[in-house]
């Protein structure tokens, strides 16, 4: 499930786009480990990179959408928050010998990112640029 960015998923805010092409080259890294047959080794560290990158990028654009006091941001929050959670139950699945499926989280971590930011990242953007585009580190 190698997923490649394209401007059907642009937001129309750059910060988020260029954070979002870098939570999506973290996914293609697990694909590239499922693929050479490290999906295991690769697992645990790619996981790890996504929930803390994930959180960075939430952080930001959920500042941003309390700037614009953007009408569904209690909603987006709490989609950013099952994200997290299920993101870190994988982690502590892996970690306490559950045996989890590389393949499964991929899937997961793939469709759930592309299915929110279609959806509901992109409704966000008029509101955001309307307010005034955040600046900041992809």
């Amino acid at each position: 499930m190698y997923v490649e960015w394209s401007d059907s998923f642009s937001t129309g805010v750059d910060l988020f786009d260029g954070q979002h092409k870098k939570l999506f080259g973290i996914i293609n890294d697990l694909h590239k480990g499922i693929t050479s047959g490290k999906g295991r080794e690769a697992l645990l560290p790619t996981l790890n990179e996504l929930a803390n990158y994930a959180s960075y990028h939430f952080v930001a654009e959920e500042k941003a959408l309390q700037e614009c006091h953007y009408a569904k941001y209690d909603d987006h929050k709490r989609q950013h928050e099952g994200f997290k959670a299920e993101v870190l139950n994988y982690i502590n699945d892996h970690m306490s010998g559950v045996r989890v499926m590389p393949l499964d989280i991929l899937r997961f971590v793939t469709e759930w990112l592309k299915e929110h930011i279609a959806v509901s990242d992109k409704a966000y953007g008029p509101a955001i640029n309307a307010f005034g585009a955040p600046e900041g580190q992809v």
